[in-house]
């Protein structure tokens, strides 16, 4: 039989670890048929955040970065929506990342986004904020980017079905862009609004490439990198 300390230590144990546990940061909302949150804490602070999607036309989501019940920002690792259907036709899922009203600065850091779709899925990244360094970013749109940090990765903007093309609007970064930009090079239509970079674009070490098929509106930084 356990002894009383033992079954004390034990209860100290569990106590202890359900303290130090923390709840998932993210809070969704949406209006597409079904929506599943896996939310993954993989180290202190650090989550991963994936979203199955499931609807036949275009939804909205919206994922708000909310304090960690412990105090603090949270940053994501990878943020994944995965996209399906049951008529083959979609979704086409509008989605905005960013903190609550007053803060929506408050995702600390965000390694990368993913879209993963094999039923013709499409993402449109309405507007993604980021309050430190941003990694990679995959979809077919991406409107609105800003980011207190670094952008440290690519940004691929995947081949768009049917009359439309694939498209960047207006991208802020505080810091250096050192990553390229590339569309599908079968998309003839692909534009760039605004590039606005705080720091440098590239390192002599590491030019990077930006181009799009269409048209390229305002490029502009501290010190570009030929």
């Amino acid at each position: 039989m356990r002894s009383a300390l033992t079954i004390g230590l034990i209860a100290q144990t569990l106590a202890l670890a359900t303290a130090n546990a923390q709840v998932c940061p993210f809070s969704v909302t949406h209006n597409a048929d079904s929506l599943n949150v896996t939310c993954t804490e993989v180290s202190s602070g650090v989550w991963d955040l994936k979203l199955t999607i499931v609807d036949d036309g275009t939804p909205t989501v919206t994922v708000t970065v909310n304090d960690m019940s412990g105090g603090g920002s949270p940053t994501i690792r990878d943020l994944v929506f995965d996209l399906t259907n049951n008529s083959g036709n979609g979704p086409y899922v509008s989605a905005v990342v960013k903190g609550p009203t007053g803060d929506e600065l408050n995702l600390a850091g965000l390694s990368s986004v993913t879209v993963d779709t094999d039923t013709g899925g499409e993402l449109y990244l309405v507007d993604l904020r980021v309050g430190g360094d941003l990694g990679s970013v995959t979809a077919q749109r991406l409107d609105s980017l800003r980011t207190t940090g670094d952008v440290t990765g690519d940004i691929t903007i995947l081949e768009v079905a049917g009359v439309f093309s694939g498209s960047i609007g207006t991208l802020v970064v505080d810091g250096d862009f050192l990553g390229s930009i590339d569309f599908d090079p079968n998309d003839t239509g692909s534009k760039i609004d605004t590039l606005s970079v705080g720091g440098d674009i590239g390192t002599s070490m590491s030019p990077v490439s930006i181009s799009a098929s269409a048209t390229i509106g305002l490029i502009s930084c501290d010190t570009p990198v030929r």
